[in-house]
């Protein structure tokens, strides 16, 4: 039986330096798959540049939280107490860097919203659903 070799990829956060350097190496080892466990963006300040890389590799991929800030709480007033207010600003930033439309507070447009990010071809989605993307597209 030939091993299966596996890549997991998780907490990338923004950092598009650190990313090139682990798909450099990613190419060198040439695992038979690659799966993202989310946090793609939201801390460092290449979010869109962080996605447009990693669509270029074929991969599968599931939200994790920080894609929740980005996609749903990015607009003030859905912003939960127990995270740091300063973080609103940032998963606004991102979410516009990254060209997703602000969030409205009604739950029909905050599902509007998330339908609009998951057909953007990135991970970003509910907490409650995992999706899986293949080379940055659903599938």
């Amino acid at each position: 039986m030939t091993p299966y070799r596996l890549a997991f990829l998780t907490d990338i956060h923004a950092n598009v330096h650190a990313l090139e350097a682990v798909l450099a190496d990613l190419r060198r080892q040439a695992p038979d798959l690659v799966v993202v466990g989310g946090d793609l963006t939201f801390r460092f300040r290449y979010p869109r540049e962080t996605l447009e890389l990693l669509a270029a590799v074929e991969h599968l991929a599931v939200a994790g939280n920080t894609e929740r800030y980005v996609a749903a709480w990015s607009a003030p007033s859905a912003w939960p107490a127990f995270l740091p207010a300063y973080g609103a600003t940032h998963a606004a930033w991102t979410r516009a860097e990254i060209s997703i439309p602000a969030p409205s507070s009604s739950p029909s447009s905050s599902r509007r919203a998330r339908a609009a990010a998951t057909a953007s071809g990135t991970p970003f989605t509910s907490h409650r659903r995992a999706r899986t993307v293949r080379s940055g597209r659903p599938v």
